[in-house]
């Protein structure tokens, strides 16, 4: 589908368009400049989308540059509210920080103390955050070092959203943000994982060849739905196939971060469409559910209710880590 402004489009212009997947401006027949202030779509004919696309973004091509990479364990669980209980020995070896949630008081005290974690837990900031909690990040790039190296902290680069309902142009731009910042923070001396965000067969080609580019070590690749209004299941199969498809264009060192897939229906796929290749899985879903009461991998909601309602939550939280790291880890022995 095209919205009939290609000749004005620095995406169509530069051979990155095929075709726009139909957005909000279509269905509004918007008229140019008319109601921008108030349209949350970056399209071509907003005002300022020239500069930023040549300017602050010079040009749509993803960056060259060397990427510095952390090494990472087969399981990450992400933390996202302080921890009140310390973990045992041997609970909480890693633990991913959510970066939405520490915003204010991390640039002080750095992310590790901020989330209650103890100093023998290794930390890695989760960028898979609201766009404007990636934008605040963004603007205190002096302050990165303190809030993250002096922890010994690594991070993924931000989740910029790609829309399926979004122009291309918008793709294209969230893209090429995502990868200027992993450059960024790799200069910083904080080690970073790639962040593959994408629409079509052809971003997967494109943060491919970065990653190959780059020398990046690991790349993460999100299942999480992504739309303003598009939201339907059915979109697993199509994540599940683009995860295929992109591990067999990068090296088979490089580990790709899963995120968005902890389901004992799901994970089994995933674990067999990677085949050998190194994985990590990043959970948020045992922090959420402790914090519903609930353990996770329970075979009704009932008896996740009735299990885990007599637990103090950050207790309920270390157990399910247990259950679905035993779950994960079980799955990648079996892949030997």
């Amino acid at each position: 589908m095209l919205c009939g402004e290609c000749g004005g489009c620095p995406a169509y212009l530069d051979g990155f368009c095929s075709g726009c997947p139909g957005c909000g401006r279509l269905a509004a027949k918007c008229v140019p400049g008319r109601q921008c202030r108030a349209c949350g779509y970056i399209c071509p004919d907003r005002p300022g989308v020239w500069d930023a696309a040549y300017g602050k973004y010079k040009g749509l091509v993803l960056p060259v540059g060397e990427i510095v990479s952390p090494v990472l364990p087969p399981y990450l669980p992400v933390v996202t509210a302080p921890l009140h209980e310390r973990p045992g020995p041997g609970e909480l070896p890693w633990a991913a920080v959510h970066g939405g949630k520490f915003r204010a008081r991390a640039w002080e005290k750095g992310i590790r103390e901020t989330a209650g974690l103890p100093g023998e837990t290794e930390v890695v900031l989760d960028l898979y955050v609201p766009d404007e909690a990636i934008k605040s990040f963004l603007k205190k790039k002096d302050r990165w070092s303190a809030a993250l190296k002096v922890n010994r902290a690594a991070a993924f680069a931000p989740n910029v959203s790609v829309y399926e309902d979004s122009p291309r142009l918008e793709h294209l731009l969230a893209m090429k943000s995502s990868a200027l910042a992993a450059l960024e923070l790799s200069k910083a001396g904080v080690p970073v994982v790639v962040d593959v965000s994408w629409y079509e067969k052809a971003d997967l080609d494109r943060w491919a060849a970065f990653i190959r580019k780059s020398g990046a070590g690991c790349a993460a690749f999100s299942f999480q739905t992504v739309g303003r209004q598009n939201k339907g299941g059915s979109a697993w199969k199509g994540y599940l196939a683009g995860f295929r498809y992109f591990c067999s264009l990068i090296p088979p060192s490089v580990l790709v971060a899963v995120v968005g897939a902890v389901s004992p229906r799901r994970l089994p796929a995933v674990a067999a469409a990677a085949g050998k290749r190194p994985l990590t899985l990043v959970d948020t879903v045992s922090f959420v559910s402790a914090r519903r009461g609930l353990l996770v991998f329970s075979s009704r909601v009932r008896d996740a209710r009735k299990e885990g309602r007599d637990m103090p939550l950050d207790r309920l939280f270390f157990e399910n880590v247990r259950r679905v790291a035993g779950f994960w880890e079980g799955l990648l022995d079996s892949k030997k």
